[in-house]
C-alpha cells in the first residue's frame, strides 16, 4: 500500500479515468456513504504480477475510523489474493497508524531490496519530500516503513551484489547453520 506522501489525498484529486479503468479491471474497493465515494483503494501489480501494492485514498478529513480503514484494506487484500495468489503485497508508508495496522494484518518489515525494482512503482515517490534521500540511496533506503504481506510460499531472498553481509547471516540465508566453512 503506497500512502501518505506517495498518492493524492482524496478521491477528487485522483485521475477519474484511471479510477474508472481500475474499476473496469476489478482492482478497486470503493466505500460509499450516502451514495457518494468516501474512500477507495486500488490494487496495482508490478513486474508482471510478481508483486502487488495498494493505493488507499480516503476522502475529506483524510482518514477513516480505524475499523473502517481496516475493513477496506482487508477487502483489498482478499481481492489481491484472488487475482494474484502467488504475489506478496508490498507497502511503503510514513504513517505510524498505517504501519501498526499493516503489522496487525500480517505485514512483516523488510529491507527495500525485497521490494519491486519496477521503476513505475518508484515513480509514485517523486512527489515526496524524501525523494532525494531515496534517490541518493539508489532506492534501497528511505524514511518510509517497508512491509510485505507474504503469500505463504517461500520467496527467494534478493540480496544486492554489493551488500556487506556477515558470514553467519549469509550462511543462514543460504540454509546452512553457519558453523561450517565461511564464504
Amino acid at each position: 500500500m503506497v500512502e501518505q506522501s506517495h498518492v493524492p489525498k482524496g478521491p477528487q484529486d485522483r485521475d477519474p479515468e484511471g479510477l474508472l479503468r481500475a474499476m473496469r479491471e476489478r482492482r478497486v474497493v470503493l466505500l460509499l456513504q450516502a451514495g457518494a465515494p468516501k474512500a477507495f483503494a486500488v490494487a496495482h501489480s508490478w513486474e508482471d504480477g510478481r508483486f502487488v501494492s495498494h493505493s488507499s485514498v480516503f476522502g475529506p478529513g483524510r482518514s477513516l475510523p480505524e475499523d473502517l480503514e481496516q475493513r477496506v484494506k482487508e477487502a483489498l487484500n482478499h481481492l489481491s489474493r484472488r487475482r494474484w495468489p502467488h504475489s506478496p503485497v508490498l507497502c511503503l508508508t510514513l504513517s505510524m497508524r498505517t504501519e501498526r495496522l499493516h503489522k496487525s494484518m500480517g505485514f512483516i518489515p523488510v529491507p527495500y531490496c525485497d521490494l519491486t525494482t519496477d521503476s513505475a512503482f518508484w515513480k509514485a515517490c517523486e512527489g515526496c519530500v524524501h525523494h532525494g534521500h531515496l534517490k541518493r540511496n539508489q532506492y534501497q533506503d528511505c524514511h518510509c516503513w517497508a512491509g510485505l504481506l507474504p503469500t505463504g510460499a517461500k520467496r527467494e531472498r534478493v540480496i544486492p551484489k554489493d551488500a556487506l553481509i556477515p558470514p553467519l547471516i549469509r550462511a543462514h540465508w543460504a540454509g546452512r547453520d553457519g558453523r561450517g566453512e565461511e564464504d
